[in-house]
């Protein structure tokens, strides 16, 4: 079973007509499922010695509510995005609210920007001590070249954080 709406390839663009909730494009995760449901993924993550990275895609101008997608049993999943590993990807003019997990989490990126985002109450399902649960959640620590530039974004009501990055020592423990 998978548990996300789109599951993500490289030179793709997705554009919507806007970020405004009443005359932009909203994209809305629904249902009750086992798992929470991811808006938008991607991990190939097979083999630690061979990634795989998401590369060349942008997002731009819309919205993600997830307040009509509910999981069974909460496991930090349930996210606006999802990626592990990406490099020259770019969002811009993106909300992202009401998701059962983090809005914007997204590990080890390279040569990458995200600007003019908001992420408002995401983390609904988690409980305080949960992780996962914020409204932009960045892992580092696969690669040296990772750079990641984070302009005019702001985080509101997220259960846990606005902004966390966190070390993932499962890929390098220095």
């Amino acid at each position: 079973v998978q548990y996300w709406v789109i599951h993500l390839r490289n030179n793709v663009i997705i554009e919507g007509e806007g970020s405004n909730e009443n005359t932009g494009t909203v994209l809305k995760p629904v249902g009750n499922h086992e798992l929470p449901l991811d808006m938008f993924y991607f991990n190939k993550l097979h083999d630690w010695n061979t990634p795989e990275y998401l590369e060349n895609a942008g997002f731009r101008n819309f919205v993600i509510d997830g307040n009509e997608a509910k999981g069974a049993i909460y496991n930090s999943s349930g996210k606006g995005f999802m990626i592990n590993l990406y490099k020259n990807c770019s969002w811009d003019n993106i909300l992202v609210k009401n998701t059962d997990g983090t809005g914007f989490g997204m590990d080890c990126p390279i040569n990458s920007t995200i600007k003019n985002c908001v992420a408002m109450n995401c983390g609904k399902a988690a409980k305080s001590t949960s992780p996962g649960a914020s409204g932009f959640g960045i892992g580092t620590g696969y690669s040296n070249e990772e750079s990641l530039v984070i302009s005019n974004c702001i985080a509101k009501g997220n259960r846990k954080y606005g902004f966390f990055f966190e070390h993932q020592a499962r890929f390098d423990s220095n």
